[in-house]
C-alpha cells in the first residue's frame, strides 16, 4: 500500500470590494474581544483596585499606672478593635524601656523620685504598631518619703500656659508638680511659685511680650525646665501700691 500524500490546503481570499474590506478588517480586530467578553477587563480593573490595606492593631486601652519606691507597676486593656496585638512596648519619654506580650508591666530599679512619662503600643504579628497611649506622668516614690530634690532632670519640657490674660496680669500654670525649690521667670523677674502648677502674676506691663522659664534652685546652677511666651492686652499699666 502507497503512503498516503496530502496535498497542501490552500486558501482563497475572496475578492472584497474597499469598503467591504474595511469591515471586515474591524470585524477581525474585535473578534479577540467578542470571544473572552469582559471579563479581562473586570479583572484588571479589580486587581488595581485591590483589597483595603488593615491599619494594624488599636490604641490599648485604660492604661493606669501605681508608683513604688524604687518601680512603676502598668497595667491596660488589650485592643478591641484593629489586627489583633501579639505584644506590647513601653515607652519612658518616649525611649523605649520594655517589651511585653502580656497587658502587665512593672518597671523596676528606677531612682528614688525619679520622673517617668509613660506611654504603651500594640504591636501585631506582621510587626505594625499602634499608636501611643495618652502619657501619663508620675515619679516613682512612696508617700512619707520625700523625694530628693536634686535628682537629674528627666529629658522634658513643661510649656507654661498663660490664661486670663489683662493687661496687666496673667494665670501662669504648667503641667505637673517639681519638687524642691523653684521659680517662675518673666521677662528676667523671678516669681515664687505660689501653688504646685500655676500662679497669678500682676504688676504687669500692658501690650508688652514675656518669655517665661521655670528654673529648679538650690541644686547648684538654676536649671531652666520649662517655659513659654504671652502678650498682655492693651490697656492702663497697674496703679502704684
Amino acid at each position: 500500500m502507497s503512503p498516503l500524500r496530502l496535498s497542501p490546503l490552500r486558501l482563497s481570499t475572496p475578492r472584497l470590494s474597499p469598503r467591504r474590506r474595511r469591515t471586515h478588517i474591524v470585524a477581525l480586530a474585535l473578534l479577540p474581544a467578542l470571544l473572552v467578553g469582559a471579563a479581562p477587563a473586570a479583572a484588571a480593573a479589580g486587581a488595581g483596585q485591590g483589597a483595603p490595606a488593615a491599619a494594624g492593631p488599636a490604641v490599648p486601652a485604660e492604661l493606669s499606672a501605681r508608683a513604688g519606691a524604687t518601680s512603676i507597676s502598668l497595667a491596660w486593656r488589650q485592643p478591641t478593635t484593629g489586627t489583633p496585638a501579639v505584644s506590647f512596648r513601653v515607652y519612658d519619654h518616649n525611649r523605649l524601656v520594655a517589651r511585653h506580650t502580656s497587658t502587665r508591666v512593672t518597671l523596676a530599679d528606677l531612682a528614688f523620685g525619679s520622673y517617668h512619662a509613660i506611654t504603651v503600643t500594640a504591636v501585631d504579628a506582621a510587626g505594625r504598631e499602634s499608636a501611643p497611649t495618652p502619657e501619663i506622668r508620675l515619679r516613682a516614690w512612696v508617700e512619707g518619703a520625700p523625694p530628693n530634690p536634686c535628682l537629674p532632670l528627666p529629658p522634658m519640657w513643661w510649656t507654661v500656659t498663660a490664661t486670663d490674660v489683662t493687661a496687666t496680669s496673667a494665670m501662669l500654670s504648667w503641667p505637673s508638680f517639681m519638687p524642691g525649690q523653684y521659680e517662675v521667670r518673666l521677662n528676667g523677674t523671678a516669681y515664687q511659685p505660689t501653688e504646685p502648677r500655676g500662679m497669678r502674676v500682676g504688676g504687669l506691663t500692658p501690650a508688652t511680650e514675656y518669655e517665661v522659664q521655670l528654673a529648679r534652685l538650690g541644686c547648684g546652677a538654676p536649671q531652666v525646665f520649662g517655659g513659654g511666651r504671652f502678650t498682655t492686652r492693651a490697656g492702663r499699666p497697674a496703679p502704684p501700691v
